[in-house]
């Protein structure tokens, strides 16, 4: 068991605060100060208690979903390499002996997306990317990917065939919705299975958007009876 600190990337909180002609010029200056908060702490929490979990959401996931020209690029396929190399910055931050995770999100207002994911085709490709731009060392312990309650059809899964991750990187599908329970989760993971044999199950998007403790609760025993702990 690790204590895992979750941070945002500097991406989506300048998008959120800032206007686009002001982004790249304040990108680095909060890139600077995030870094030195990772080494403060690092050097607090031993390592092999440690997971840290960038937080990749919607100003990274809906861009690439939209596909409408941006800092980035002109292209959708423009925009992977960019992404990806400043993703791959803050991963090469965390030491080894530290849990890696990524949290590709497309936001969460209310326990809705800013833009719904047509598929996991753009987090197969940044993973992908990621990967190839961190340092060969530094191990990628979990892929976070959210799914849409609606989506139990096989061809939302179809990307997952394409992911070629080294056996260290688990793949966690964020398939548990409390809405539909048990049923409703069971019969998405049969679905991507077909896809995907191996991975983690998890909500769509964490528990912080959850109304109140008694739905926190509702949503942790559900996990834990999909995982057969109850």
């Amino acid at each position: 068991m690790r204590f895992q600190c979750t941070l945002a990337h500097p991406i989506p909180v300048i998008r959120r605060y800032f206007p686009e002609d002001l982004q790249a010029a304040l990108e680095p200056a909060l890139e600077r100060a995030l870094l030195a908060e990772v080494k403060k702490i690092v050097d607090a929490i031993p390592h092999s208690e440690l997971a840290i979990q960038w937080d990749c959401a919607s100003a990274i996931f809906a861009t690439l979903e939209l596909g409408k020209p941006s800092r980035f690029g002109a292209r959708r396929e423009d925009m992977y390499g960019p992404l990806a190399s400043r993703l791959a910055r803050f991963g090469d931050a965390v030491p080894d002996g530290v849990d890696l995770i990524y949290h590709f999100c497309y936001g969460n207002s209310r326990g809705r997306h800013s833009v719904e994911p047509s598929s996991p085709r753009d987090a197969v490709m940044m993973a992908h990317a990621v990967r190839a731009a961190l340092r060969p060392a530094r191990s990628i312990e979990l892929i976070h990917l959210p799914v849409p309650i609606a989506r139990d059809d096989a061809a939302y899964y179809e990307p997952l065939r394409d992911l070629r991750l080294p056996a260290a990187t688990r793949i966690a599908l964020g398939l548990v919705h409390r809405a539909d329970g048990v049923a409703g989760t069971r019969r998405r993971i049969d679905v991507a299975r077909k896809a995907l044999p191996e991975f983690a199950i998890a909500t769509e998007c964490g528990l912080s958007h959850l109304p109140d403790r008694g739905a926190v609760l509702d949503t942790l025993r559900l996990q834990a009876q999909l995982a057969g702990v109850v």
